[in-house]
């Protein structure tokens, strides 16, 4: 553990450097082999999802890099490294905290605002949604500057976005919001009744529109599991009243992505691999390469997060939103 104090609100730079031997090839890149910045911010928020995914194998030296742009300064800032339920050693060298080259700012901006099915952190960046859509997007608009910018948080609530004032620190510093995609509702369903989250979602719709004039806001509830075959409970009735009330608000708001609709139809057709597995040891399992060692443990299909295959389908169905609402116009 590293503990840097009193960093600027400028954009920085974080790089480390890692060898490994030994690591079997399907045993990674997740969250569980990697660096880990977590920001402690000077109004007493945080973010911990700055990961650096370092590779399977056997390996010398290879650089992750990311960056950051954080927005109000930072009080103290704590770096950990994680190698966790795996074969094989691993080393680490020359973590570095630089500051980076201002960003010129984007033609447009999507902001993703959500939980961790938005953020999904635990995936290396390219299978993540703000990286998948924007590469279509850059094809469909090769001219334009189109920044996509994810503002998900494992663990969130509609109603701790507005309470922690993460509103004020990750939405109001951005000069510009042309689209919003706001997809809460499995965090809220384990903390508070649907009058509840209908009431905050009414709110942040309000202060969006007037804090953004012009900005297109589509409503986008997270997902589906498939029960009994792939999925240990009936996590799709729990859900449906808070999603419910995201497709009655949706007349209120420019468009509805409807994910699980969506995923429901994927499954239909055969294609239901859309959630990692939950290992009794904790690793994390992106597909159904163990599934048959563990037919009989009802544990293994109990994790509702997203895979990467459930990523691309989420962010086909945004680009196919902002492509046929025309919300860039």
């Amino acid at each position: 553990m590293v503990i840097i104090k009193d960093v600027p609100a400028v954009p920085l730079r974080f790089s480390a450097e890692s060898r490994s031997v030994g690591i079997p090839d399907w045993d990674g890149p997740d969250y569980q082999y990697s660096m880990v910045t977590t920001l402690f911010f000077e109004d007493g928020s945080t973010f911990n999802h700055t990961y650096l995914d370092f590779s399977p194998g056997t390996h010398d030296y290879e650089t992750q890099e990311r960056l950051c742009r954080p927005r109000i300064p930072i009080k103290k800032m704590q770096v950990d490294y994680f190698f966790e339920h795996k074969k094989g050693k691993v080393a680490y060298r020359y973590f570095k905290i630089e500051k980076a080259s201002a960003r010129a700012k984007p033609d447009k901006r999507i902001v993703l605002l959500g939980a961790s099915n938005i953020i999904t952190s635990y995936l290396p960046i390219q299978y993540r949604l703000d990286t998948l859509l924007a590469e279509k997007l850059k094809k469909a608009y090769p001219n334009l500057d189109i920044e996509v910018e994810n503002s998900g948080v494992g663990g969130e609530t509609v109603k701790r976005l507005i309470e922690s004032r993460r509103y004020e620190r990750d939405l109001l510093t951005l000069d510009r919001i042309d689209v919003v995609f706001v997809s809460y509702g499995g965090n809220d369903s384990n903390r508070y009744d649907v009058e509840t989250f209908e009431t905050y979602h009414r709110e942040l719709i309000t202060r969006l529109r007037s804090d953004f004039p012009g900005i297109r806001i589509v409503l986008h509830p997270g997902t589906w599991v498939d029960y009994p075959e792939h999925y240990s409970r009936d996590m799709n009735e729990q859900l449906r009243p808070y999603y419910d009330v995201l497709r009655k608000l949706a007349s209120e708001a420019d468009g509805l992505v409807d994910i699980p609709e969506i995923l429901k139809r994927e499954v239909a057709a055969g294609n239901w691999d859309l959630h990692y597995r939950s290992n009794p040891v904790g690793k994390l399992i992106l597909d159904s390469r163990l599934d048959k060692e563990h037919e009989n443990d009802p544990t293994w299909f109990s994790n509702i997060h997203h895979n990467p295959n459930a990523n691309r389908i989420i962010a086909q169905a945004e680009f196919d939103c902002i492509m046929g609402g025309n919300l860039l116009s």
